[in-house]
């Protein structure tokens, strides 16, 4: 990975951070449970914990022969199946928090502002496009791995 395209990753990270604070934010600021916005912010600082520490650095591309090199990127699509799944806990649980604030608020339905439900339906929209974008992202994912599998297997018995 070249120095720009790491640097580039790294602040598409920031950014992300960034709006995902914003969003934790958001959401505290919209629910009278005291307890929900601390569980949010735990949640958010454990979510920023994990993506710092988690992250390792892929496998390298390519080999000396076509099958090191079908190897190795099998070695890659694991990685990316292993960062996919954490992702995916990562989102689920978000999910499952904005689902609790949401209910929340809808014990409440005559007194709650028709703003904080818009706000929270949004946000759990959004929050279940990232979700399924990540199913996508795994299913394409073990495709590439099972064809990659395939092709070794059948250059190993020839």
């Amino acid at each position: 990975m070249t120095e720009t395209a790491a640097l580039a990753l790294a602040v598409a990270e920031a950014m992300g951070f960034a709006l995902v604070f914003i969003g934790a934010c958001w959401i505290s600021m919209h629910t009278a449970m005291v307890a929900m916005s601390a569980l949010t912010m735990v949640f958010f600082a454990s979510c920023g914990f994990l993506q710092h520490r988690m992250r390792r650095e892929p496998p390298p591309s390519g080999g000396t022969d076509l099958l090191s090199s079908l190897e190795v990127s099998i070695a890659r699509e694991e990685w990316n199946l292993a960062q996919l799944g954490i992702g995916r806990a990562v989102t689920f649980l978000t999910f499952v928090a904005i689902v609790m604030v949401a209910s929340n608020h809808l014990r409440f339905l005559a007194t709650a502002p028709a703003e904080t439900l818009w706000s929270l339906f949004g946000i759990a929209l959004i929050v279940f496009g990232v979700l399924m974008w990540n199913v996508l992202l795994t299913r394409r994912a073990r495709r590439r791995k099972a064809s990659l599998e395939s092709f070794v297997s059948r250059l190993r018995t020839t």
